[in-house]
């Protein structure tokens, strides 16, 4: 069975940052989305690992 990506739209508090829409794979955990939208958003740096990626 193929997946199909997921289309995502990341929206910021605050309008903090742009809305983002992007496509993920159904097997990204959280800490690959979080390192994406770092990229999308030119900020550095690995995200904090709070435990959450799963």
């Amino acid at each position: 069975m193929q997946h199909q990506p997921l289309e995502l739209l990341v929206r910021s508090p605050a309008q903090r940052h742009r809305d983002l829409r992007l496509s993920a794979e159904p097997a990204w955990t959280v800490r690959r989305l979080k390192t994406e939208l770092r990229r999308l958003l030119g900020l550095g740096g690995l995200p904090r690992d709070t435990g959450a990626d799963a």
